[in-house]
């Protein structure tokens, strides 16, 4: 087994030269005359080796090799990270790429690889679920064999995580920052739920003061007065004083409208219903002022009127004898 991944081998010309033979643990990858290079599938005889025409031939080592690595990797908590112990193995899947690329530290190809790979996956995961996260980095990178494109093959991984002491006590310190925050916005919207069931008791109160004093006011001011005494036993005394008062300067503002129609000789009995016609009647009775013959109300009958109009004989000068 070569000491190194590629090894070069000059060819010569010869017919009965003697035909390169690998090595268990490696693979030859011929560079042909045309530029070629060429893995057999076979191994190639002395015919082969002459009638191809091969320069050169490079020795490959296909032998697992183990690699590992420590590193840091990210929690869905964003500061907070995983400590990791990464290990796997390598080997050569694709040797006349490896010569091509001239692939001289696979295993650096390997960790640049699974530290720009294994972010991806840990970062999804809370740094409290250790166990998750690696079962995560199993399922997705470790099932099956992962072929880099420079010819190098990783499998066997295996990813530890932990979390350290300082970012164990960080994570506490970010997930009660966590839980504060949810309790502050589990509060404010707590809030604005009381806030807009207020707004709603408020605004259905409202409209059911504004039905009842429509209500209130369409029923008249005695209505309205009963309603704040309701409210206002206290206030009771002086409302009904009030409308008494203002009952008294009613029947007598109505009194003395009636009068001035009687006096005016404007109401005619005939012309009112019973009811009405009673109560002008009784009214009539108090102010003094008796029906004439026609039914009108006045201070005096109309015939009694003419007389005091016509003169007496005494006041014409003559007598009754003449």
């Amino acid at each position: 087994m070569p000491d190194r991944l590629v090894s070069r081998m000059e060819l010569g010309s010869l017919p009965f030269r003697r035909r390169p033979v690998a090595e268990p643990g490696t693979t030859l990858v011929f560079h042909m005359a045309d530029g070629q290079l060429v893995e057999p599938t076979y191994p190639y005889t002395t015919g082969d080796t002459w009638w191809r025409g091969p320069k050169a031939a490079y020795v490959v080592d296909i032998t697992p090799h183990v690699g590992g690595f420590e590193c840091e990797l990210p929690s869905s908590a964003g500061a907070v990270y995983f400590s990791a112990t990464v290990a796997y193995s390598w080997s050569v899947h694709d040797a006349a790429r490896v010569v091509q690329e001239q692939v001289g530290d696979p295993d650096a190809e390997c960790r640049g690889y699974l530290k720009r790979r294994l972010p991806s996956v840990t970062s999804r995961f809370p740094p409290d679920r250790t166990m998750d996260a690696r079962q995560g980095v199993q399922i997705e990178l470790g099932r099956e064999p992962i072929e880099l494109e420079r010819g190098i093959r990783i499998r066997d991984l295996d990813v530890q995580l932990r979390m350290d002491r300082e970012q164990a006590e960080l994570a506490k310190d970010l997930e009660i920052g966590k839980l504060r925050q949810e309790l502050t916005m589990r509060d404010a919207k707590d809030k604005n739920e009381i806030a807009g069931i207020d707004q709603s008791f408020e605004l259905l109160r409202q409209r059911e003061r504004e039905s009842h004093y429509t209500t209130v006011v369409a029923g008249g001011k005695e209505q309205m007065m009963a309603v704040v005494m309701a409210q206002d036993p206290s206030k009771a005394p002086e409302i009904l004083s009030t409308m008494i008062g203002l009952s008294e300067r009613q029947e007598q503002r109505t009194l003395e409208a009636i009068k001035v129609l009687i006096d005016g000789g404007e109401i005619r009995l005939g012309e009112l219903d019973g009811a009405v016609r009673a109560a002008v009647e009784r009214i009539s009775g108090i102010l003094g002022n008796p029906t004439d013959a026609t039914g009108r109300l006045g201070s005096e009958s109309s015939g009694e009127a003419e007389k005091k109009a016509l003169p007496s004989p005494d006041d014409t000068g003559q007598d009754g004898g003449s």
